[in-house]
């Protein structure tokens, strides 16, 4: 008897903390694999992508809510069910819809081009720069700059005076450069291609045929892309796939243009 009570609590046990997962196919509404979609599991944080073929596997739980997250399309969340452990999810993104933002000016124009730009009031932007600045000339430097007296009719001026005035200036403004300049990342070419390779490794070359691209084109436009861009400078220490993804979709089409030129 202690024995069956011992195997039943031992098999409670086990089904309580073993890891389980489930797993499925992504999709477009044309019913095309999606690759380099996100899967979170928004209760445990886990995270992976699906492959090149739209599939992915996480841990899950009952109850648990994964969440599909791609750039231009539309997020999806899904609620894990019981039977979803022992069969394929099938997951269907759609794509967003890009809507420009519609600006509105308040100031009614008269024709007249000089009194137009001084009506039309400054953006946000501008006004925050222009505070930071104010700000900036309101601050007293470290040390004082030195001035030059003017040597009276019957007084010569004294040369080293003025030398020694403008080697300090110029000592005060070297000081107060190098101290806002930050060191600059330069990667090298060996740097370079093999953060290109990453790239392309975790995107696979499925998302890259989906933005129009043959298999051999793609090098070129990483190449391209990350010259226009910088990518590996911005990215190399701070991998941000999503923001990758965002910074190569907006470059495609210079890549095409350039090219059929």
């Amino acid at each position: 008897m202690k024995k069956l009570l011992l195997l039943f609590f031992f098999s409670i046990f086990i089904n309580s903390y073993s890891q389980e997962y489930v797993f499925g196919k992504v999709i477009s509404e044309q019913n095309i694999e999606l690759s380099g979609v996100l899967v979170i599991n928004i209760k445990t944080d886990e995270k992976t992508y699906t492959d090149k073929d739209g599939n992915f596997m996480i841990p899950a739980k009952n109850s648990d809510v994964i969440r599909f997250v791609k750039q231009r399309f539309d997020r999806v969340s899904y609620n894990i069910q019981p039977e979803d452990f022992s069969k394929a999810i099938k997951i269907s993104m759609i794509k967003s819809q890009i809507e420009i933002e519609e600006i509105e000016l308040k100031t009614k124009l008269t024709g007249n081009l000089a009194k137009d730009v001084k009506n039309l009031s400054p953006s946000k932007k501008t006004l925050a720069l222009n505070q930071e600045l104010n700000a900036y000339m309101r601050e007293k430097p470290e040390k004082p700059f030195p001035t030059l007296r003017t040597p009276t009719a019957f007084e010569k001026p004294s040369v080293n005076a003025v030398q020694i005035d403008i080697k300090s200036a110029i000592a005060l403004v070297a000081k107060l450069i190098k101290g806002n300049k930050k060191p600059e990342f330069i990667p090298n070419e060996n740097l370079t291609k093999g953060f290109l390779m990453k790239v392309r490794y975790n995107l696979t070359d499925n998302y890259f045929h989906e933005m129009g691209l043959k298999t051999e084109e793609i090098d070129s436009f990483l190449k391209f892309a990350n010259n226009r861009l910088q990518l590996t400078k911005n990215y190399y220490n701070n991998f941000n796939l999503v923001k990758i993804q965002l910074q190569l979709e907006g470059i495609l089409e210079a890549y095409k243009t350039e090219n059929k030129a």
